[in-house]
């Protein structure tokens, strides 16, 4: 790797921007919230999602990779977020999770991280399926449960 690419910035912090960067290469999706969160338990740095963000940046441009490769559909974190709730992939919830979620409007100003974790939630509260309260899916989500409560709202009113 080139030194300039570490200019400035952490190792850990390049190393996480490069793992993100893998991840979404090879469709295993992974948020930034969760890259960061497994940073602080387990290496105790305390690296915010803002410089994950901007190394990722410059690693794409230096590294000549499509940039769009970080413009994700909110339902391709399903399969992340049904582990973290000890879902199956294809349980009831998560495929309309899946149709709630596909049906979003993203048109950038809301985290498509936050949006899947919202449908999520609106898919518990429909007859028969099985449901999980705002901090359950917050905790999970490395998110609050305002951004849970503020994203479903958002969502419903779609």
């Amino acid at each position: 790797m080139r030194s300039d690419l570490l200019q400035g910035k952490s190792k850990i912090v390049t190393a996480a921007a490069a793992f993100r960067i893998a991840t979404l290469l090879q469709e295993e999706h992974r948020p930034l919230a969760a890259i960061n969160a497994s940073l602080t338990d387990s290496l105790g740095e305390d690296v915010t999602t803002s410089s994950l963000s901007h190394q990722q940046r410059k690693l794409l441009a230096n590294l000549d990779i499509d940039s769009s490769v970080i413009l994700i559909q909110p339902q391709k974190y399903l399969p992340y977020l049904a582990h973290n709730l000890g879902l199956d992939r294809d349980s009831i919830i998560i495929q309309e999770a899946r149709s709630i979620a596909s049906n979003s409007n993203t048109d950038g100003g809301t985290s498509p991280w936050s949006i899947t974790a919202a449908a999520v939630y609106a898919a518990g509260l429909q007859p028969g399926i099985e449901k999980f309260t705002q901090k359950e899916i917050a905790d999970a989500a490395y998110l609050t449960e305002v951004t849970i409560r503020n994203n479903y709202k958002e969502l419903m009113a779609q």
